[in-house]
């Protein structure tokens, strides 16, 4: 990366993270103008089926990069041939496991998701592509992202979001094919994107093949596939719950209510990708002269997450000045309890990513296992007694619970010295704030605008409060760390 100020770059990366999500909130208007909300419902439960294959798609060696670069920095030719080989690795592995997967998604598709308004050829097939194509794309940007290139990083985003925002009005608002126009646009804009992959890191797929690269790579990685699992159990394993139990259109509007409050998940992640090499740098450099340091990072991180998701809880009570179709906006009241379940979300990857540094891969197995029974058991029990709500609480217990435990095993494995003030007692204040003003609006409907606008501007002011040296120090931290 040329520019030497960590704050352009911080930025920059996280801009362009957030840049696909912000397209697809902006195309919401033209899914709830063409798409009824059983059709949302449909949408929602094959997406989570790419999701799935996103997480397992080349057994997961993208992860690997992200640590190893680290530990190759020093070493180009090392480097070039790991990232080679992983490349390799996980292209080949997903042709392989797309021909596998076929007949099982058949099989699920037919008898697990008996709706017949849900079709293996046009949907299920190009829901597998799109998964195990992101899987392998994301190889390519974990190491653009930890080299610092941000040309090649940013042309690939924008490539791939731009066309598939292109495709999808295409298929959607002008040839009407609903939601297998809206797949075969997202599979299109994933071909894209991988066919400039191939084009531009030629050379490195040439290398030689070599097993110690991609042995090394599977040993990080393997481990991780099951925390892989419970993070897509968390997003996306619910769908299958509600369809079995409720209908269509309660996963439609389920579906719709999480595409509105996972913007905070979108925003974390962008974030995090934006600070990820950073905070790594930190780390190698010494966690104990550093902490001060990681704890503004984190303080600024999970304010951002907290005053955006208070922003979202305004937009979710303002929806029926947006959307004029009244299934939609069946969602406003679920919306700020929803929040909750994000920013816990927000809360489990900084630990996570703690954990991740330090390889204790055996770990996180461990509690992502134990959290895959807890979340699923929360789902037998709460969603046939309160439907939707019943979603949501189980999701945000998991959550909590999780983020809990990671907590503990982060302060075990790198002894990092967290401060719980700007990490728990603030952040729990503004969120009791937030509740306040919303129980408010329980009671006092007609005021309910007024209240939700008043609620950011308390939680906002709250933040401003807490971050009025931190704005200083981060940006003086940034100017002096030079790549």
């Amino acid at each position: 990366m040329k520019s030497k100020n960590i704050v352009t770059g911080t930025i920059i990366f996280s801009v362009i993270t957030f840049f696909p999500p912000a397209v697809n909130l902006l195309l919401m208007p033209i899914y709830i103008k063409y798409l009824s909300i059983q059709e949302y419902g449909v949408l929602s439960l094959i997406t989570s089926i790419s999701a799935f294959f996103t997480v397992v798609g080349g057994m997961r060696v993208s992860t690997a990069i992200t640590s190893y670069y680290y530990e190759l920095q020093q070493e180009p030719a090392e480097l070039q041939m790991f990232y080679g080989n992983t490349l390799k690795f996980s292209l080949l592995s997903n042709l392989v496991l797309y021909v596998l997967s076929c007949l099982p998604i058949y099989l699920i598709i037919k008898y697990v998701f008996e709706d017949p308004a849900i079709h293996f050829a046009s949907m299920g097939l190009p829901a597998i592509g799109i998964g195990l194509i992101s899987s392998t794309r994301s190889c390519y940007l974990m190491y653009c992202k930890n080299d610092r290139d941000i040309r090649r990083y940013s042309i690939q985003y924008i490539v791939v979001t731009v066309s598939m925002a292109l495709l999808q009005l295409l298929l959607i608002a002008v040839f009407h094919y609903g939601v297998e126009g809206l797949l075969i646009a997202r599979l299109s804009s994933e071909v894209i994107g991988l066919s400039l992959i191939l084009i531009s890191e030629k050379k490195v797929l040439l290398l030689p093949f070599k097993k110690e690269y991609v042995r090394k790579a599977l040993k990080f990685s393997l481990p991780l596939i099951p925390s892989g699992i419970i993070g897509w159990v968390y997003t996306f394993g619910d769908r299958a719950f509600i369809e079995t139990y409720l209908d269509l259109s309660m996963l439609g509007l389920y579906g719709f209510l999480v595409t509105l409050i996972s913007l905070i998940t979108m925003l974390s992640d962008a974030m995090m990708h934006g600070i990820q090499p950073y905070l790594y740098n930190l780390y190698s450099e010494g966690i104990e002269k550093n902490t001060s340091k990681i704890n503004e990072i984190y303080k600024s991180y999970l304010q951002a997450v907290i005053v955006f998701g208070s922003l979202l809880v305004l937009i979710g009570n303002n929806l029926d000045l947006i959307i004029s179709n009244t299934d939609y906006q069946q969602v406003s009241k679920y919306v700020a309890i929803g929040v909750m379940i994000f920013i816990a979300e927000a809360y489990y990857k900084i630990f996570f990513n703690n954990l991740l540094y330090s390889k204790n891969t055996r770990w996180i197995s461990m509690m992502s296992i134990a959290s895959v029974v807890m979340t699923v058991s929360f789902y037998f029990i709460f969603i046939p007694l309160f439907q939707i709500w019943g979603v949501i609480f189980a999701n945000l217990l998991s959550n909590i619970i999780s983020t809990a435990v990671s907590w503990i095993l982060s302060q075990k494995k790198l002894h990092l010295s967290l401060s719980r003030k700007d990490l728990i007692v603030v952040p729990l204040v503004e969120l009791l704030i937030l509740g306040a003003f919303q129980l408010c609006v329980a009671l006092q409907e007609d005021h309910m605008k007024l209240l939700s606008l008043l609620q950011l501007a308390a939680i906002g002011c709250v933040s401003l409060f807490v971050l009025r040296k931190s704005f200083v120090k981060v940006i003086e931290l940034y100017k002096k760390m030079i790549y």
